[in-house]
């Protein structure tokens, strides 16, 4: 079931793919519906990198980011870009080279452009903690192996 299915959005939201990743935008509040109920998603990116989009293809978005495998469908997609500063509380780990941030119960993977959904409990219990300096050291690695692979898929 899509994330956004039975969500009504209010007159003069405005929305947007940041690489096929559903975005709401509402007065200041940015939305990413990667999850149900949505997660805070950086306005930074949404007015810098995000390519606004009527609401029904809004909606036919999310229903192909639900299809998506996170491990084959990777090297299709663009760098992942980070908000110059994470909210204050930002927990940052690193989950067999998969760069995360946790900020209360929400746990974003920053494997993919905007990042996607993280069990909350494999953050807490299983991932190296790390800084953020070692966090985004890890996201230019992830960034320079999907270079990579794209190189290879072409050849």
């Amino acid at each position: 079931m899509a994330v956004t299915q039975k969500v009504t959005f209010s007159p003069g939201t405005r929305f947007a793919l940041y690489d096929g990743l559903p975005l709401s935008l509402s007065g200041d509040t940015c939305i990413a519906w990667d999850r149900f109920g949505g997660r805070p998603f950086d306005r930074g990116l949404f007015d810098t990198y995000a390519e606004p989009c009527s609401e029904s293809t809004f909606r036919q978005a999310d229903v192909e980011w639900e299809k998506l495998d996170y491990t084959t469908d990777f090297a299709t997609h663009d760098t992942v870009a980070l908000p110059k500063k994470f909210p204050e509380g930002t927990e940052f780990a690193d989950q067999e080279n998969i760069p995360l941030t946790a900020l209360g119960d929400e746990c974003t993977a920053w494997d993919r452009p905007g990042g996607r959904w993280f069990n909350h409990a494999t953050f807490k219990h299983r991932s190296y903690r790390c800084d953020e300096k070692e966090f985004r050291e890890l996201v230019d690695k992830v960034n320079r192996d999907v270079a990579r692979a794209r190189k290879q898929k072409r050849t």
